[in-house]
């Protein structure tokens, strides 16, 4: 359980180019760590699928642009494209190494993850890994604060369906709230 906000946590991000965790890929994985109430580590890291073996690249061209033309018509910003990713991205096997080391490393020292909507990176982080053989999957456990949840349950404080209670684990009560169906109750940013 969680009886207070942590003072160690790392707060992640993955930005993609769509939704479907078989089809689409991660393209952004960015992090910051809070050690102790200080910010001890946080960077950015493009991912470069276009020369993965396993990649058919016109689909992920295809994806890159239909994603920006869908952001863009939306008034929301897509800054990837080939040419960004090309220049800048890491080999997917470098990035999720990486990924993988780490965020083990932090499941192993009982640090919590935090994310807006943490649950899809979970899912679109575990769907990589086996797509491409990295290994057998991928789970946060119960060791992760969804803020778009705690921004939906903000606003029903007086529910007492969507207190959480003694028999909630912390991924049972964010899909519990997260699923809930509330009348003018929204978490989106």
């Amino acid at each position: 359980g969680l009886e207070a906000w942590p003072d160690t946590y790392l707060a992640l991000d993955t930005e993609t180019t769509g939704f479907h965790a078989q089809s689409d890929y991660i393209v952004d994985f960015g992090h910051c760590l809070v050690d102790g109430g200080e910010i001890t580590s946080r960077m950015t890291m493009l991912i470069d699928w276009a020369k993965h073996p396993l990649v058919d690249r016109h689909h992920f061209f295809s994806r890159l642009r239909q994603t920006k033309q869908s952001m863009e018509s939306e008034g929301k910003s897509y800054r990837y494209t080939p040419e960004l990713l090309a220049r800048e991205g890491v080999s997917p096997d470098e990035a999720f190494a990486f990924i993988m080391g780490f965020t083990r490393t932090l499941l192993d020292k009982g640090v919590f993850f935090v994310g807006h909507g943490v649950d899809f990176d979970e899912k679109m982080l575990c769907s990589m890994i086996q797509r491409f053989g990295y290994g057998p999957g991928f789970t946060l456990g119960d060791r992760w604060i969804d803020t778009s949840c705690l921004v939906k349950a903000s606003q029903v404080v007086g529910n007492s369906k969507m207190r959480p209670t003694e028999k909630d684990t912390l991924r049972g009560y964010w899909h519990r709230v997260k699923y809930a169906r509330l009348n003018g109750v929204y978490h989106s940013l």
